[in-house]
């Protein structure tokens, strides 16, 4: 007589079900004014509990994260030749009450401010006709 014996082994997969941020679609703001504030939330609805902006350098816009508010917020510095990106990181509790962070990016483009074209370019013609003149 032979005895099989088999043993089973039983796999656990803990799976985690994450949340993420809704798109953000692409901004375009203006050199030296404030933008609307951009909306964060999470796909399903989950409470956030910090909003934050990494980007690679505060070279063209000043963008920061609101928590309070669950808002982006910031003003362009100066014209982009090009579109940068930005991250944005939000920190949240899960169904366990562990603190999550998710992210996303999204790209934006800094324009000319017309008035401050305008007042440079009146300076300029200004400057110039002085400079024809003799007295």
């Amino acid at each position: 007589m032979v005895t099989l014996l088999i043993m089973l082994q039983t796999v656990l997969f803990k799976i985690e079900v994450t949340d993420v941020i809704n798109p953000i679609e692409h901004q375009v703001w203006t050199e030296g004014k404030r933008f609307t504030p951009i909306p964060v939330s999470l796909e399903d609805g989950t409470e956030i509990v910090a909003v934050r902006v990494t980007q690679p350098a505060q070279t063209y816009a000043v963008v920061t994260g609101n928590s309070e508010n669950k808002t982006v917020e910031g003003y362009g510095l100066v014209q982009t030749s090009s579109n940068q990106t930005a991250r944005v990181e939000v920190d949240y509790r899960n169904a366990g009450g562990n603190l999550v962070t998710t992210y996303t990016d999204f790209t934006y483009e800094v324009r000319p401010n017309p008035a401050k074209i305008g007042a440079s370019s009146y300076k300029t013609l200004f400057s110039r006709s002085k400079k024809g003149k003799t007295s």
